[in-house]
C-alpha cells in the first residue's frame, strides 16, 4: 500500500496532467470559435493574462471559473470521482463482481483490477478474454448519470484498445427504473440485453457487442 505522502505526490502528478489537458482544451475551443483571449476574459471578469495563463496551464483554476470559461466556449465542464487502481472498494461492490465471476465459464481468462494503460490510474473491474477477444467489464451498484458514465468508459476503451464495453450492474429498483428510463441510450450504445449477455458468457463466449448485464 502507498505511503501517504506517495499517494499526495501521485495525486499532485495527475493534477497537473489533468490541468495541461484542460487548458489545452480550452485554448482549441477559443481558437475555433475565433474568439480572442480578451473576449473571454471579459466574458467571465478575468484579464487577458489570466487567461492566457489559464491557457498554458500555468495557473492553478478553480472548478468554478473552469466551468465559466468552458461555458462561454460552447462547453459544458464535467468533473467525477472514480476509483484508481488497486484501491479497496465498498462491500456491494466486491459481491457485484464477485457475481459475475460466478456465472463466467471456467474457459474465460478472468483478471481484475486491470489498469488502462502504463502510468495511467484508471482501471477496469475485470477484463475477460477468450483467445484474442477482450470485454472489459465496468461494475456499477448504483446508476447516477448513464450518459456521463458511458462516456467516461467509452473514453477508457480508446485508452485501452478494447473495443467492447460490458456494464454490469447490481439489481435493484433504482437501477432497473434508470435502466428503464434509458431505454433509447441503452439501444444505441449498449444493445446486447442481460440476457444475452449472461448467456454467453455461461457457455464460454464473450459477447461481441457491448452490452448491460443486471446481476
Amino acid at each position: 500500500m502507498p505511503t501517504r505522502e506517495r499517494l499526495m505526490t501521485i495525486g499532485t502528478a495527475r493534477g497537473r496532467r489533468l490541468l495541461g489537458e484542460l487548458a489545452g482544451e480550452l485554448r482549441h475551443a477559443r481558437l475555433a470559435a475565433g474568439l480572442t483571449q480578451e473576449a473571454v476574459g471579459s466574458a467571465v471578469r478575468l484579464s487577458k493574462a489570466t487567461i492566457s495563463r489559464i491557457e498554458r496551464g500555468r495557473v492553478p483554476i478553480d472548478i468554478l471559473t473552469a466551468a465559466q470559461v468552458a461555458r462561454v466556449l460552447g462547453l459544458d465542464l464535467s468533473v467525477r470521482c472514480f476509483p484508481a487502481a488497486g484501491q479497496l472498494r465498498d462491500a456491494a461492490h466486491v459481491a457485484l463482481v464477485q457475481r459475475l465471476l460466478a456465472v463466467a465459464a471456467p474457459s474465460l481468462v478472468v483478471k481484475l483490477e486491470v489498469p488502462i494503460r502504463p502510468a495511467d490510474l484508471r482501471a477496469w473491474d475485470v477484463v475477460l478474454s477468450h483467445g484474442r477477444q477482450r470485454v472489459a467489464v465496468a461494475a456499477e451498484t448504483r446508476l447516477r448519470d448513464l450518459q456521463a458514465l458511458l462516456r467516461r468508459e467509452q473514453q477508457k476503451c480508446i485508452h485501452s484498445g478494447i473495443d467492447t464495453l460490458l456494464l454490469v450492474v447490481a439489481d435493484t429498483k433504482h437501477n432497473r427504473d434508470a435502466l428503464r428510463e434509458s431505454r433509447a441510450v441503452l439501444e444505441r450504445e449498449l444493445p446486447w440485453s442481460s440476457r444475452r449477455i449472461l448467456s454467453a458468457i455461461r457457455a464460454g463466449r464473450l459477447p461481441e457487442r457491448a452490452g448491460v448485464a443486471v446481476l
